[in-house]
């Protein structure tokens, strides 16, 4: 586990996941909080007791294409090379713009199209599935990112 210091996303906390296939952006989305959290110079008691994270807790989820948030989410793939299927969550610091690696989830659970795990995502979404599948048109651009691998991979020879 790695911790890093509190980045204040705003008063309804908001986070962006970028599905990429071998770097390659699937779909994106912000997840934000329908409640917003207490200030932060509320009592600690109450910001404990708040929900501060966007992952938990109702919430509006908006397929969004800002090139920055695609950009970052391709970089941050290639953190983890050997990991073709990443789930990838990026939040943005309200004050100053900047943006900043949340989490890599490589392993599994993030195929999201047809997963079991995002039944109820898909569902509050209403059309879910093809939301997701036609952002980007997921279907063929994966299609097309695993011909470019397997040709990368032909060429490397035994």
């Amino acid at each position: 586990m790695l911790l890093q210091r509190f980045v204040d996303t705003g008063e309804r906390p908001i986070h962006y996941r970028v599905l990429t296939l071998f770097g390659e952006p699937l779909y994106a989305m912000s997840i934000m909080l329908k409640q917003p959290r207490p200030p932060l110079s509320a009592p600690v008691n109450h910001l404990l007791a708040a929900q501060i994270a966007s992952n938990a807790g109702p919430r509006d989820r908006i397929m969004i294409a800002e090139p920055e948030i695609l950009e970052f989410a391709r970089a941050m793939s290639r953190a983890l090379p050997d990991v073709p299927l990443q789930g990838l969550d990026i939040i943005r610091e309200k004050a100053t713009g900047r943006v900043f690696a949340l989490e890599s989830n490589p392993g599994g659970n993030t195929w999201h199209f047809s997963s079991e795990i995002a039944v109820k995502m898909r569902e509050e979404m209403g059309d879910g599935r093809n939301i997701l599948l036609n952002q980007f048109n997921a279907l063929e651009r994966a299609a097309k990112v695993l011909a470019r691998q397997v040709e990368l991979y032909a060429k490397q020879g035994p």
